[in-house]
């Protein structure tokens, strides 16, 4: 079953999601947004976190996948693709509100 996440933030705050999945250290990390597939992370490995501009993937205290996004704008809202694992993709509906 394809995880399906709904998330809601507003413009100029932050989100954290807990991804329901586990952190892999070994496995490739991957986030798109989507329609476009615009990469936002790119096949990145590490053992606790990743981060690019506004954007962080990180293992929380429990071993959870997480996901941080600061600084929100509208630009931000819509649909998102993350790869936890090689064959393990979540999705995450982002809406931002003022």
């Amino acid at each position: 079953a394809v995880k399906d996440i709904d998330v809601t933030g507003y413009s100029g705050g932050s989100v954290l999601v807990d991804t329901g999945k586990l952190w892999f250290s070994d496995s490739s990390k991957y986030m798109a947004k989507l329609p476009e597939w615009r990469t936002i992370i790119n096949d990145k490995k590490h053992d606790t976190w990743i981060n690019e501009g506004r954007f962080t993937l990180f293992r929380n205290d429990e071993g959870k996948f997480m996901i941080f996004i600061r600084d929100l704008n509208q630009h931000d809202a819509g649909r998102y693709a993350i790869d936890v694992l090689h064959d393990q993709r979540i999705y995450m509906t982002l809406n931002v509100e003022e």
